[in-house]
């Protein structure tokens, strides 16, 4: 699902898209050793303040999508 298509609207209608809130450029993971696409989310409920979102390219080799990474506080 690519953001803010009618799939990854449907999901933030209840849930907070990491990259969206905390990430920084594009945010592609795909194909993992030239990315052009975002393809792959953390989503999570608003219970959590995201305070950090990566996109993992040290091992692109690993996999053919690169991993994404959040730091999440909960709120209470």
């Amino acid at each position: 699902m690519k953001p803010r298509s009618k799939g990854w609207r449907k999901v933030t209608n209840k849930f907070q898209d990491v990259w969206h809130i905390a990430g920084e450029g594009p945010g592609y993971t795909y194909p993992s050793l030239h990315p052009r696409s975002r393809l792959d989310y953390i989503f999570t409920s608003r219970d959590f303040k995201v305070t950090e979102a990566k996109v993992v390219t040290n091992i692109p080799n690993a996999s053919d999508h690169l991993p994404v990474t959040a730091t999440l506080h909960y709120k209470y």
